[in-house]
């Protein structure tokens, strides 16, 4: 999730009661593999009366891990980082997010698409 999250930083969580979540939300899960993962919303495909999640790093820039809601085990608020706080719950904040993202997802995109050197 660098650079919104680093390797020991401290995540603030709240329940998913509070509102419903939105693109852009860094939220907690768990991962196919039973381990938890700290990802970005990118995507929300509803079904029925509940919705899947589409989840990635944001330095990632390969596929997207789907996640049912029940998976979520919190929504972040605030991050900690070598004792500076910032919040990652305001527009603002998941736009920036959103669109570093996406920026991600270009790049990886263009590094599979571009002419190998000489041809």
């Amino acid at each position: 999730m660098q650079p919104t999250i680093h390797d020991g930083d401290v995540i603030t969580l709240v329940s998913l009661d509070e509102r419903r979540l939105k693109l852009g939300d860094v939220v907690l899960h768990r991962n196919q593999g039973g381990g938890l993962a700290a990802h970005r919303i990118i995507r929300i495909s509803r079904r029925g009366l509940g919705q899947t999640l589409h989840t990635r790093g944001d330095a990632s820039g390969g596929t997207s891990d789907l996640v049912e809601e029940e998976d979520i085990l919190g929504r972040a608020t605030l991050i900690e980082h070598e004792g500076e706080k910032s919040c990652t719950d305001s527009l603002v904040d998941r736009l920036k997010g959103t669109l570093w993202a996406g920026r991600q997802t270009l790049r990886h995109l263009y590094r599979r698409c571009k002419p190998y050197p000489g041809r």
